[in-house]
């Protein structure tokens, strides 16, 4: 592949800026900061486009000013000129454009496709690694980082890759997506969402098949709705006409009912004036008064008679002396009973203590005549005497004084106080029975009143109903069982009257929205056809029918409310499917990924054994070879020991150290190592190798044996690209006649 020519409309810090390029040594001249770098991160966006985000050379190729990244790019390839033609606009993710144009017609082709995967077969990692050489990039050969460098382009043609992380993180993946216990990783997340999935599909599909099973179910139940519908209609038809015909009865029967109601309402006026004697109806409460007042008079006339017994008992019971009781009644109206026995005990108390006191006087009279002499006994014993003698006589007095009482009683002293009490009792005895008979006589009069006042109420009653007999109770019980019997009777027919009336009223509420007459003309022809058994049956039918469709429309307001819900909860079973199959397909790629990894692992360590033992050897060969003519014949070989470290013979001695190779040996060296691994990875279709600043260390001896190699290689199929911002390079080719195509970047000079 050769680039022909490039177009940067819009990248860094170029704008519209067109260069074209030779086929062999391309020398792209420039001060510092006229875009050299740029062009080389231009022709990696045209044929990768731009990195990830957060990548330096992303912030470095959009330009400030535009958000822009844009351009052309023209080239040959196997014979066919194409054109490659990008851009990107925007910021963060922006929107970015690819075409590639054959040039022979302009028809698009290779679309989708990067530019550097048809162009050059490689990713954008192994053309950077490879292919172009950065400033400083030659620096890191030398010791053990040199040697980790070369290790890694050896073997994975990036010094920055090292293999045995690239194992380590190739090892990561396949954990990643399947534990060696198996029960972890991607693979087993995948398996069991299949296994799920295929439950979730055997439900969809049960349900699926419960929705059209309920469906058919649902149109099979409209048929039988249908079908039982007409089966009610017909049966309906059959029970109108059967109403039709309990109507006219039922007109029958209210004309009937009328005709009994006059009757029976006859009967009862007949009945009124045959057995009662006024204008006054009696009712149930009058011969509940009649029964009531009747048999208070007969309770009543008993309690007098036995009051009137009880009074002449009590009468009879009186036993008391009346002498005796009029005397006490006088003593105590009086008071002279308390009076006459203060009295006599005063008088009996006095005579006794003036009998004791004469006694005691003559006692004493004695003793003094005893035992004193002379005047002065006869003295004492007279005065003694006199007063023993005053004494006596005081006791005579009160004695009789007692009879003078007593005699107006005729009793004697001593009998006095006994019949005064005597007297007193009977006063007590006759005031007890008075008092009884008393309360005999007012309970007597009390029921005798009681009577009077049944009496008058049984007249009044009896004149009610009509009879002028006396108010006995024997009248009271004639009536009674005349007024009783008339009433049964007339309550029978009262009862009569209301139920024929009851029954009027309601038939002829509910026959006056139909026409009798209507009904009669149009009964006729159908009343021989409705026998009593069609009747029932049809009754029956229309029943059934009823239920049966009542069932129905509950069973299909079932199974299409279960249907809703089976659809509403249901997932699709062919995106159910769908999901499966693309878990299937995931699966089955991820498996390929993880057996791919599997490979990778084991082909990465057979070629890293391979690349030491067979391509490793090649590229240090082609290298040394390259070496030796760039260093004139000083180095003749180029070694890689175990560490990988480079080492060049000059005179048959290895030399290895830093400090025994320069800056300009190394970088030789690392160009002649990047060459030799450039034409053992590309073949024949080698790309376009760039350099920037790649020859700044080494002397104007060194670097003129470079571009000379430089020019041999591309009298062949090689195309170089080399940036400087020294001359030197200029010159040293047109010393050497080595072809070249100047391209100059510097600002003035394009003025």
């Amino acid at each position: 592949m050769k680039l022909l020519e490039l177009y940067i409309r819009e990248f860094g810090a170029l704008k519209d800026k067109r260069l074209v390029l030779g086929e062999g040594l391309n020398l792209f001249e420039g001060e510092n900061e006229t875009g050299k770098s740029t062009v080389m991160l231009f022709i990696q966006f045209m044929l990768y486009g731009l990195p990830r985000r957060g990548h330096p050379f992303r912030e470095k190729a959009i330009s400030r000013s535009g958000h822009t990244a844009a351009g052309s790019m023209r080239l040959s390839f196997e014979g066919e000129e194409y054109q490659i033609e990008r851009s990107f606009i925007g910021s963060g993710r922006g929107s970015e454009k690819l075409a590639i144009y054959r040039q022979r017609d302009g028809e698009k082709v290779f679309a989708g496709e990067e530019p550097g995967q048809v162009f050059l077969k490689v990713p954008r990692e192994i053309f950077e690694s490879s292919c172009s050489i950065g400033q400083m990039q030659c620096a890191g050969l030398g010791g053990e980082k040199g040697a980790a460098a070369i290790r890694n382009l050896l073997s994975s043609a990036d010094e920055s890759v090292d293999l045995g992380r690239v194992v380590k993180k190739l090892e990561d993946i396949r954990v990643r997506y399947r534990h060696k216990t198996g029960k972890g990783g991607r693979l087993y997340e995948l398996n069991e969402e299949i296994n799920a999935c295929k439950l979730r599909l055997d439900r969809a599909t049960e349900n699926h098949l419960r929705i059209a099973e309920l469906g058919e179910k649902i149109k099979e139940v409209a048929l039988h709705i249908e079908k039982t519908e007409t089966q009610l209609k017909e049966a309906e038809i059959l029970v109108n006409e059967m109403h039709r015909v309990e109507l006219l009865r039922r007109f029958d029967e209210m004309h009937k009912n009328e005709k009994e109601l006059l009757s029976v309402q006859t009967e009862r006026r007949a009945l009124q004036e045959e057995k009662l004697r006024t204008a006054y109806i009696p009712t149930e409460a009058d011969l509940a008064a009649l029964n009531m007042v009747g048999e208070s008079l007969a309770r009543s006339e008993e309690e007098c008679a036995e009051a009137q017994r009880n009074a002449q008992s009590v009468a009879n019971a009186a036993d008391y002396d009346g002498d005796a009781a009029a005397v006490g009644e006088k003593l105590r109206q009086t008071g002279e009973n308390a009076v006459l026995a203060r009295r006599l005990r005063n008088l009996r108390l006095g005579r006794t203590v003036l009998t004791v006191g004469a006694v005691a006087s003559l006692v004493c009279a004695g003793v003094i005549g005893w035992l004193l002499v002379g005047t002065l006994r006869l003295a004492l014993s007279g005065s003694v005497f006199a007063v023993a003698v005053g004494l006596g006589i005081g006791s005579m007095l009160c004695a009789s004084k007692a009879k003078a009482i007593a005699k107006r009683y005729g009793k004697t002293p001593k009998e006095l106080p006994a019949y005064l009490n005597a007297c007193e009792q009977a006063y007590e005895a006759r005031l007890r029975a008075e008092e009884l008979l008393a309360s005999a006589k007012a309970k007597q009069e009390a029921v005798e009143r009681h009577r009077s006042y049944l009496q008058a109420k049984l007249s009044a009653t009896l004149r009610k109903t009509g009879c002028d007999g006396e108010p006995t109770v024997e009248n009271a019980k004639n009536e009674a069982k005349r007024l009783g019997e008339f009433l049964s009777a007339d309550l029978a027919l009262e009862r009569r009257i209301d139920t024929l009336i009851h029954l009027v009223e309601k038939d002829g509420r509910i026959l006056s929205i139909h026409d009798e007459e209507a009904l009669r003309q149009s009964i006729p022809l159908a009343v021989g056809e409705l026998t009593e058994e069609k009747m029932t049956r049809a009754t029956r039918t229309k029943g059934l029918c009823e239920d049966k469709l009542r069932m129905l429309r509950l069973s299909d307001k079932q199974l299409k409310e279960e249907k809703i819900s089976r659809e509403a909860s249901t997932e699709n079973p062919l995106s159910v499917a769908d999901r499966l199959e693309a878990l299937r397909a995931e699966y089955s790629a991820c498996e390929e990924y993880y057996e791919a990894v599997l490979l990778a692992i084991d082909g990465l360590q057979t070629a890293s054994e391979t690349m030491s033992g067979n391509i490793t050897p090649a590229i240090s060969r082609n290298a040394g070879k390259m070496m030796e003519y760039i260093s004139d014949g000083r180095y003749t070989e180029l070694k890689t020991g175990s560490g990988l470290a480079v080492s060049l013979s000059e005179d048959g001695t290895l030399l290895t150290s830093d400090e025994m190779l320069s800056g300009g040996t190394r970088d030789a060296a690392y160009i002649s190592l990047r060459i030799a691994l450039m034409m053992q990875i590309f073949g024949r279709e080698l790309p376009p190798l760039m350099m920037d600043e790649a020859l700044c260390q080494m002397d104007d001896r060194r670097m003129g044996r470079l571009l000379g190699l430089l020019g041999k290689l591309c009298e062949g199929d090689l195309q170089c690209l080399l940036f400087t911002c020294h001359r030197r390079e200029a010159e040293a080719c047109l010393a050497l006649g080595v072809p070249v195509r100047r391209i100059s970047l510097n600002r003035d000079e394009e003025a």
